[in-house]
């Protein structure tokens, strides 16, 4: 019997994270996993149904089983299936749960499927705790690029917290496989803000990026294209608001930085905050932003060779991945303190061929 891989799901962040990875990472490998204590160190410990959306999302395109699928679960096993077919297929969280996280978890199988995919998530777009729809689109998924990855993402329309109702659609090309990449601080080319608002006024929109404009201004940051989306009904559900800082380095990379709006919390306070964590990365040494820290790891993990780039903190998220990529692939990596809030992250990669495409 091949061995089974025990992930504890209460290591570093002990969020939803790791079951996330794990089962994509197992899928992938077509290893036998079980993940125990998820979400351990959360107020609301186990499974919720943003999880259960893509642990059955994980099923359906590896032609697995997972065994344990229901809310509050604090242990699930994955059995492999025999291929990992891709295709054209729905998923609805049913909640305003986040389909960015649920993109994180499936993505990774769906490149190293058998055939294209079309994959339309419905649920929360822009919501607490996760990355918004903006930035998946126009920082995530294009630096994956750089990997060798063809994907892209259509916003279908606009889902927030708690109705939810949001809907996206992810085209994904299967790759035979993965470029490894190295990171270093460039300059920055150019800078975009999007801020788009849903079901409110213009000036909502336009508050949180005139507000944005004037944090970068004050450190000598130049806004080269500002874009102002207000959405009606038939394009959002509800009503909310979401910005993104989008920032492109002089060698192709894009980082960036995000912040959503809340019943009570001023446009102006929505645009300042996503300006902060645009300048946290502008202002650091690292290469990446806070987001990508953690978001690069398991492509890097499977690519050609060793990648190599640096953050300017070791989050859970980071060290939680790291620790889920070595138990599940065995990919060797190092972490080296270089300077003050400055780390570098080397991770070899296996070079993991696809095995559908000839």
């Amino acid at each position: 019997m091949s061995q089974i891989i025990e992930i504890d799901g209460s290591y570093g962040e002990g969020g939803g994270q790791i079951v996330r990875i794990a089962l994509a990472l197992a899928a992938i490998a077509r290893k036998k996993t079980i993940v125990k204590n998820i979400r351990a160190k959360r107020p609301n410990p186990g499974l919720r149904p943003q999880h259960l959306s893509a642990l059955e999302a994980i099923e359906r395109i590896s032609n697995g089983r997972v065994e344990g699928l229901k809310v509050g679960s604090s242990t699930v096993t994955y059995v492999p299936g025999k291929e990992l077919s891709g295709g054209r297929f729905s998923i609805n969280i049913g909640t305003a749960g986040s389909i960015s996280l649920v993109i994180q978890c499936i993505l990774p199988v769906l490149i190293f499927s058998r055939s294209n995919s079309e994959v339309r998530i419905s649920g929360g777009t822009d919501v607490k705790w996760s990355p918004t729809i903006d930035y998946m689109k126009h920082v995530f998924i294009p630096d994956l690029k750089l990997f060798g990855i063809k994907a892209s993402l259509e916003i279908v329309r606009r889902g927030y917290y708690p109705k939810g109702g949001g809907a996206v659609k992810l085209y994904v090309k299967p790759v035979k496989k993965l470029n490894s990449i190295t990171l270093s601080k460039k300059p920055i080319k150019n800078v975009e803000i999007r801020s788009v608002c849903s079901n409110l006024p213009r000036h909502v929109a336009e508050r949180q990026a005139k507000a944005a404009i004037a944090k970068l201004r004050e450190k000598g940051i130049k806004v080269d294209n500002v874009i102002v989306e207000v959405l009606s009904k038939d394009k959002a559900v509800a009503r909310g608001t979401s910005i993104v800082i989008i920032g492109r380095t002089e060698d192709g990379l894009i980082c960036g930085g995000d912040s959503i709006g809340e019943i009570g919390k001023p446009a102006e306070k929505v645009g300042e905050e996503a300006a902060e964590r645009f300048l946290r990365w502008v202002n650091s040494k690292a290469a990446v932003d806070i987001h990508l820290g953690d978001m690069l790891i398991p492509y890097a993990s499977l690519a050609d060779s060793e990648t190599t780039y640096t953050v300017d903190e070791m989050t859970g998220h980071i060290v939680s991945s790291l620790y889920v990529e070595k138990l599940i692939l065995g990919a060797d990596y190092n972490v080296q303190k270089i300077d003050k809030d400055l780390y570098e992250i080397r991770i070899k990669g296996l070079g993991l061929q696809n095995e559908f495409l000839s």
